[in-house]
C-alpha cells in the first residue's frame, strides 16, 4: 500500500474545488487527463523494479486506486491564458494575476453599482460560429456551410439583467466592427437605456478586430451625442476575459445540442428565446 501511494506521488495533478459535505471537508486532487488507470499501473510496475520489489496485479492496484483514493482523472483544458501556461517561463506572472483579479473585481464592483445608481452595465462578445444548417445526416459535412453569427449582449441596470442576442448569418454580414458596432447600437436603441440612465459602463474582450478599433470608438462618440454623458470602455486581463455574455453562450449550446435538426436562422430564434426566458429578446440584424 505505501509503495502505491509513494508511486502516485509522481504523477501530475491538477486541482480541483473543495466539496463540503456537512461538516466533513474533503480536497480532491485531480490526475492529468492524459492518463488512464492503465498507464499509471505500466509505470507502477517500473517503479516496483527499480524499488526491488514484488508489485501488485491489476485487479489490486485498480481496487486500491478506485477505493482509498480521493481522485480523478480531469478533463483536457480548453481555452486556458497562454502566459498561465507558461508561468515557468513568465517573469511578470504575479502581477498578470494580479491583473486579472483586481479587473474581476471592478468588473463585480460595477455590476453592483449599476443596481442602486443611474449606471447601465452591459458586456457583450461575439460567440463561435454556429452552423447553419444543423442536420442530423453527415452528408453536409462535405458541403459548404452557412455559418450563424450571434454577439451577445448583457444588460444590468437596476432590478433588470437579462440576455439580448443579436444573429445573422454569413451571406448577411461578417463578423468585423462595423456588424459589432451596428448590433450593439441596434440594441441600445431598441431598450430605450439612454432616457434612463446617461452613465454607461461597457465590459469586452481585447479583439483588436471586433472591439478595440477606431470604429467602436466613433460608436460611443455617437452615443455621446445622442444623450450620454459617460461611456467607460472596459478590458479583462487578456486571458481572463469571462463575461456575463459568456454564459449567456452557455445556455444557447446547450439548447442546440437537445436538438438534432435546424433549418433556419428563426429556429435558432427560438431556441434562444426557449433558453433565456427572462426579458430574452433576439432580433435578426437587418431587421434592426
Amino acid at each position: 500500500m505505501n509503495l502505491l501511494i509513494l508511486s502516485s506521488n509522481i504523477f501530475p495533478r491538477f486541482q480541483q474545488r473543495c466539496l463540503t459535505i456537512v461538516v466533513l471537508r474533503i480536497c480532491t486532487a485531480g490526475i492529468s487527463s492524459v492518463l488512464s488507470i492503465r498507464k499509471m499501473y505500466d509505470q507502477y510496475i517500473l517503479f516496483s523494479q527499480q524499488q526491488h520489489i514484488k508489485p501488485v496485479s491489476s485487479y489490486s492496484y485498480w481496487y486500491i486506486f478506485t477505493t482509498y483514493f480521493n481522485g480523478g482523472f480531469g478533463s483536457p483544458r480548453s481555452d486556458t491564458c497562454s502566459l498561465c501556461d507558461n508561468l515557468d517561463k513568465c517573469v511578470n506572472a504575479d502581477m498578470h494575476k494580479q491583473r486579472a483579479d483586481e479587473a474581476f473585481e471592478v468588473q463585480k464592483h460595477d455590476r453592483k453599482l449599476s443596481a442602486v445608481s443611474k449606471l447601465v452595465y452591459i458586456t457583450f462578445d461575439l460567440q463561435q460560429r454556429l452552423p447553419l444548417q444543423k442536420l442530423l445526416t453527415s452528408a453536409p459535412f462535405h458541403l459548404r456551410q452557412i455559418c450563424l453569427y450571434n454577439l451577445g449582449v448583457h444588460l444590468t441596470v437596476r432590478s433588470t439583467s437579462c440576455a439580448f442576442l443579436h444573429i445573422w448569418s454569413k451571406n448577411e454580414g461578417g463578423h468585423g466592427c462595423a456588424e459589432i458596432g451596428s448590433s450593439v447600437l441596434a440594441f441600445l436603441e431598441n431598450s430605450n437605456c439612454s432616457g434612463k440612465c446617461k452613465h454607461l459602463v461597457v465590459w469586452l474582450d481585447s479583439c483588436a478586430g471586433q472591439n478595440k478599433n477606431f470604429v467602436i470608438v466613433c460608436l460611443w462618440q455617437l452615443l455621446i451625442l445622442r444623450g450620454y454623458e459617460i461611456i467607460d470602455q472596459k478590458f479583462p486581463e487578456p486571458g481572463h476575459t469571462f463575461l456575463h455574455s459568456d454564459r449567456d453562450f452557455g445556455h444557447v449550446e446547450q439548447s442546440v445540442k437537445r436538438h438534432e435538426n435546424i433549418y433556419s436562422v428563426d429556429q435558432y430564434q427560438e431556441k434562444n428565446d426557449e433558453q433565456c426566458p427572462q426579458a430574452n429578446r433576439v432580433s435578426n440584424k437587418n431587421g434592426g
